[in-house]
């Protein structure tokens, strides 16, 4: 359940949070 939830945010989301991935 985690590594679900950590992929969508990470992969979805362009949100600030996603910030560091997309940086």
């Amino acid at each position: 359940a985690t590594s679900a939830a950590a992929e969508k945010p990470k992969a979805t989301p362009p949100k600030p949070s996603g910030n560091e991935i997309t940086g």
